[in-house]
C-alpha cells in the first residue's frame, strides 16, 4: 500500500496543480502543473555559501524553481526522467521558500540534499506510509516491576520499504535512556 496516512500534501501549497496517478514514479503519484505551482516553506534553513542538489522526476515543458532565493530553470523531455540541479546558496540566505512553477508539466519525487550528490528518492519521514499506521496509535507503555512503575516512550523510524514488506526500527526508553531497539519486519497484505 503506497498511500500515506498523513495529509498527502500537508506541507505544500498548490496553485493550479493537482495530484495525479503516475506509473513512472516510485510512489505512484505526481503533481501536474498547468500554469501552476507547488510550494512550501522549508522546515530547516539552508546553510549559506553551501552546495546543494535538487533532484526530481519530471516531464513536460520547463520547470522554474526557486530554492531560498536561488532561481533555477530546467527544460524537460516529454518522457518522464530524473533531473539533477546543482547550486550554491548566497552568503546570506534570506528566504526559506521552495517553489516549482510550470506551464504544462508533471513533477514527482522531489528531493533537496546538502552537497553535490543526489541520493535515491524515498518518502519523507513526515509522510508516514500506511504500512506504519498500526504503530502510530502506540503512545505510551508502562513497565511494571516489583520496585517501580516507569513511563516508557518510543520512537519509530522506517528503515526500508519494499514491494511486499516494511522494515521498521523502534527505540524504547524512559527518562532519556534507551533500553531496547527493536527491528520489525511487517509483511504487506496481499
Amino acid at each position: 500500500d503506497r498511500e500515506v496516512y498523513s495529509d498527502k500534501l500537508k506541507y505544500w501549497t498548490l496553485s493550479k496543480a493537482k495530484v495525479v496517478d503516475d506509473a513512472d514514479t516510485t510512489s505512484g503519484k505526481a503533481v501536474s502543473l498547468s500554469d501552476g505551482s507547488i510550494a512550501q516553506q522549508l522546515t530547516a534553513p539552508l546553510f549559506s555559501n553551501s552546495e546543494y542538489t535538487l533532484s526530481f522526476r519530471g516531464k513536460g515543458t520547463t520547470a522554474y524553481i526557486e530554492v531560498c532565493g536561488v532561481a533555477l530553470t530546467q527544460t524537460m523531455d516529454t518522457e518522464s526522467r530524473r533531473y539533477e540541479l546543482h547550486f550554491s546558496t548566497p552568503a546570506e540566505v534570506s528566504s526559506s521558500l521552495f517553489k516549482i512553477k510550470g506551464t504544462s508539466c508533471t513533477i514527482s519525487e522531489i528531493m533537496l540534499s546538502y552537497g553535490s550528490l543526489a541520493p535515491a528518492w524515498s518518502p519523507a519521514y513526515s509522510d508516514n506510509d500506511k504500512s506504519l499506521a498500526e504503530f502510530k496509535n502506540i503512545k505510551f507503555l508502562k513497565v511494571i516491576s516489583p520496585n517501580e512503575v516507569k513511563l516508557i516512550t518510543y520512537s519509530l523510524s522506517k528503515l526500508l520499504v519494499e514491494e511486499d514488506e516494511v522494515k521498521v526500527q523502534v527505540s524504547v526508553g524512559a527518562e532519556e535512556e534507551i533500553y531496547a531497539k527493536l527491528s520489525l519486519v511487517c509483511k504487506r497484505k496481499a
